[in-house]
């Protein structure tokens, strides 16, 4: 069983069908293993298919409920269908952000489960329970867990607030120690890099920095869309 995960946990990074094929195969021998559903969780995610996401995430908890990671998965399956806007946005925040608090519940020290909140705190509206206050105490809190993170985490926040000279010195920092942190990688650190170039008037290095995230991770949506928008932008002005 723990030799099928192994094998099933490299291959999400290049060969997501066949890691599914093996997370299924673990079911089929032990319908109660939850690492399986974990697993599974993960491939529906990589495939940006939220609705799978969720069921299996559900069942990982149902399985091993205190399980901090978990939370976090569905978390990300409920944050998938929040960035897709529509009716729906506010209430699957909502579930986002409940889920990051119960990940933090069941692991003070889960650093992804606090940026989840940053994130939160710093795009919802104050109606939403969204706010300058509450963001500023989530980047305390990454900062007093993980120094690295927390540099990571006032960056972000220094963008938020338009201090943009903070801000790139903190994503050129991050993309040089290139250590990442689950959901902060280096290709997100290039994306936002360039968003912050972006807004002080340097488009073409901000498409160096786009064009980097996406060579990291060719998935990188908010990338390939600046991307697009900067090649739209340079048609335009022709």
């Amino acid at each position: 069983m723990d030799s099928l995960l192994a094998r099933a946990e490299r291959l999400l990074d290049v060969d997501v069908d066949a890691a599914e094929g093996l997370f299924r195969e673990v079911l089929s021998i032990s319908k109660n293993e939850h690492r399986a559903e974990r697993g599974l969780a993960i491939v529906w995610l990589i495939r940006a298919d939220a609705d799978k996401a969720i069921k299996r995430a559900r069942k990982a908890i149902k399985k091993d409920k205190r399980n901090s990671e978990y939370h976090m998965l569905l978390a990300n399956a409920y944050g998938m269908k929040a960035q897709r806007g529509g009716l729906n946005a506010m209430f699957y925040g909502g579930k986002y952000k409940k889920e990051c608090e119960l990940a933090i519940k069941y692991d003070p020290e889960n650093v992804d489960a606090h940026f989840g909140l940053l994130y939160y705190y710093a795009y919802a509206p104050s109606i939403a329970g969204g706010g300058e206050k509450k963001a500023a105490e989530a980047v305390r809190a990454i900062a007093s867990l993980d120094p690295f993170a927390g540099a990571i985490a006032e960056a972000f926040w220094a963008e938020q607030n338009e201090d943009d000279a903070t801000a790139e010195a903190g994503f050129r920092a991050f993309i040089e120690a290139g250590e990442e942190h689950g959901e902060v990688t280096v290709a997100s650190a290039h994306w936002r890099l360039g968003h912050v170039l972006e807004k002080a008037g340097r488009l073409p290095e901000a498409v160096i920095e786009w064009e980097t995230a996406v060579s990291l991770d060719a998935e990188h949506e908010r990338a390939r869309e600046a991307l697009a928008r900067a090649a739209e932008s340079r048609e335009g002005t022709r």
